[in-house]
């Protein structure tokens, strides 16, 4: 047995172990949406969802599919929220004395994220400490809602795609040390 597989299998294979698997696969999904979630995902480290999601796949490899679609849930209706707060509250945000200062900027930058949102929106996928922020910068910009959720879906599907890829090489990766 290799040493990532003994790891897992002493946090798992205790006595109820398929409630650990439950569990764990409950907080994909909570981890996922809490990692993204604007404000909280400045606390709550991808890392914790990382591990959370080898453990689970080193316990039952098949669950990967399952550990994918969760995750996805998670971090897309996190964004959604974001942004829907974002866009809530846009013609608040774009009335505080700091946007106020900077109008002109203002303006070329929302030129420039309308014509490149879907970068934009990636980016904020893939980049830890502007996860949360994204989705929110994104409705109180006044992004199409459409237009978001089309370019957060494919945003969210490179993010899973990274996920899969990670808990498929590191286990191997690892117990090659």
């Amino acid at each position: 047995m290799d040493s990532l597989q003994q790891m897992t299998a002493s946090v798992l294979n205790l006595p109820g172990s398929s409630d650990a698997v439950s569990i764990g696969l409950i907080s994909v999904p909570v981890l996922a949406f809490c990692e993204a979630l604007l404000g909280l995902g400045l606390f709550v480290s991808g890392i914790l969802l990382v591990g959370t999601c080898l453990l689970l796949v080193n316990s039952d490899p098949g669950l990967l599919p399952q550990i994918l679609v969760l995750a996805f849930a998670g971090a897309l209706s996190s964004d959604l929220l974001g942004y829907g707060i974002g866009y809530i509250f846009s013609e608040r945000v774009m009335q505080t004395q700091l946007m106020s200062r900077y109008g002109d900027a203002k303006d070329r930058f929302r030129s420039l994220v309308d014509r490149s949102m879907l970068l934009a929106i990636c980016t904020g996928r893939l980049t830890p400490m502007l996860r949360s922020l994204t989705p929110f910068l994104a409705g109180s910009l006044g992004v199409r809602p459409a237009r978001f959720v089309i370019f957060d879906l494919i945003a969210c599907s490179i993010w899973v795609t990274g996920l899969a890829t990670i808990l498929t090489i590191l286990p191997g990766a690892i117990d090659q040390l």
